[in-house]
């Protein structure tokens, strides 16, 4: 996976339960580079470390970006730029598995987990229509790699027969993630990456001000 000149090779760590945690720095500029500047850069950021995914940094617009990891596969690293009612439902999926892989859970009893806190209502799906960005080019999606700047639509339920998402057509943009899941969403591939850099320079400059 190519960080486009953030390098975290030194800084990498396993924790016990096996997923790579990068310096704070780092992760910061990942996660922030999932939207588009004008987005992201006055989003709240969390980080994970050993307890499980924490905050890092206070937002003001209601975004909230974070490099989610994989349940099943630990190199994953999918940074995401979640919207306002996205950062309140489908962003506590993952804070949620943060804590259950530091409490050294299997990943099939961390899919349980989710599964009954849905059930029982302590996750909920959103209410109205929410977005999530993941456009950074340090995107890297287990076996695809960097795989397209996309955007994911929350769609509580929908399944890609819902929406005609056909994917053996090449042609087709649209994908459906989670199919008839409450955490199901539409996915819509974008044009362009957002490098790592270009947030660290957008950040470095706005604070310069």
């Amino acid at each position: 996976m190519g960080l486009s000149g953030v390098n975290s090779a030194s800084a990498q760590d396993r924790t016990a339960f096996g997923h790579e945690l990068l310096a704070e720095h780092h992760e910061i500029s990942i996660a922030l580079s999932a939207a588009p500047p004008a987005v992201s850069k006055n989003a709240a950021v969390w980080v994970l470390r050993r307890e499980g995914f924490v905050q890092a940094r206070e937002g003001s617009n209601g975004f909230s970006c974070l490099v989610q990891r994989g349940n099943t596969d630990v190199d994953v690293l999918a940074p995401t730029c979640f919207d306002a009612e996205a950062s309140e439902t489908i962003m506590h999926v993952q804070l949620l598995q943060g804590r259950l892989w530091a409490e050294g859970k299997t990943a099939s009893e961390v899919d349980k987990a989710v599964a009954a806190a849905f059930a029982s209502g302590d996750l909920r799906p959103p209410t109205r229509g929410s977005v999530g960005y993941m456009m950074s080019s340090a995107q890297s999606l287990g076996e695809v790699g960097s795989w397209h700047p996309h955007m994911m639509i929350y769609a509580p339920y929908v399944t890609a027969q819902d929406i005609g998402a056909n994917l053996s057509d090449p042609k087709n943009p649209v994908r459906v993630l989670n199919p008839g899941r409450p955490d199901a969403r539409i996915i819509v591939i974008v044009a362009d990456w957002v490098d790592p850099v270009e947030v660290t320079t957008s950040t470095s400059q706005r604070s310069g001000q």
